[in-house]
Order: structure tokens, then sequence, then C-alpha cells
């Protein structure tokens, strides 16, 4: 799934499209990607200034949204909410969402 060389800087661990996923910010793009058995979805965003998320939390967890030309991608049920707000920032810090 990551590319040779591809290094990653921060992992959060949620649900995407309904199934255990992780959301895996490296030094290139961010990918999330589920473990719906037969089938996973993937989907990959270069970090750049077209990338924008937005959060919000609660006592059961957190969500993101990603969002970049067109496409959304909801990570949600973030329980473990540092290593989001790790994600979170370090993707801000590089796009300047």
């Amino acid at each position: 799934m990551l590319e040779t060389g591809e290094r990653v800087e921060a992992l959060a661990l949620g649900r995407f499209e309904g199934a255990p996923a992780a959301a895996v910010l490296t030094d290139r793009r961010l990918v999330l990607a589920n473990q719906r058995e037969w089938d996973p979805t993937v989907a990959a965003f270069g970090v750049n200034g077209a990338l924008s998320v937005r959060g919000w939390e609660d006592a059961q967890g957190a969500t993101m949204v990603f969002t970049a030309a067109g496409r959304a991608a909801t990570f949600d049920a973030v329980t473990d909410k540092q290593p989001a707000y790790d994600l979170v920032h370090r993707l801000r810090a590089r796009s300047g969402s």
C-alpha cells in the first residue's frame, strides 16, 4: 500500500466506510484504508493546499472529514484522540488548511 521509501509520519485508528481502518499521513500523502474483508476501501489524497480537514469530537470519539478536488472522505469512531490530533496538526501544517 505504501510506495517504496514512503515514510509514515502519523497514524490514527477509527472507521472508514463502515469498517475498522487506519488514517496514515506519510511524507507524500494521506492514505485512508479499511479492513473490509475481501474488498478493502483505500483512498489517497495528495498533501497540498487543495486538501482540507475538518474535525470534531464528543464523548464517544472524534470524526475527521478530508476534502480535496470535490472528493470527501469521512474517518470516524476515533476513540484514541491524541494520535488523531497529531495527524491533523501535521496535515494542516503541511497543507496550509
